[in-house]
């Protein structure tokens, strides 16, 4: 967990966070057991973990790259957005749900 979640691992057992704010909604933690993994666990897990982690590096990264790309290529009159038709689009979709 990132961001505000995190203070969870910094709870001992029995402590109760303040609230969590996720974006839409909040939250409030409460710890009821803190388990560290055995060398054993770890060591089994280890390259799985580093997959998952570099994995999700390289979506990030990517993410900003295609991010930056947009944004630049906008600013050079490369990519053009019909904001009319944009706002059509989106207001029908949130009729719809």
């Amino acid at each position: 967990m990132t961001g505000a979640a995190s203070v969870a691992f910094t709870l001992k057992p029995g402590e109760i966070s303040g609230p969590v704010d996720s974006g839409n909604s909040g939250a409030v933690l409460s710890v009821l057991d803190r388990q560290a993994p055995t060398d054993a666990d770890f060591a089994a897990k280890k390259d799985q973990i580093r997959e998952g982690l570099n994995r999700q590096k390289q979506s990030e990264v990517f993410g900003l790259f295609v991010a930056n790309l947009h944004d630049s290529m906008q600013k050079s009159g490369k990519i053009k957005i019909n904001q009319k038709q944009l706002d059509l689009l989106t207001k029908a979709r949130s009729e719809e749900e």
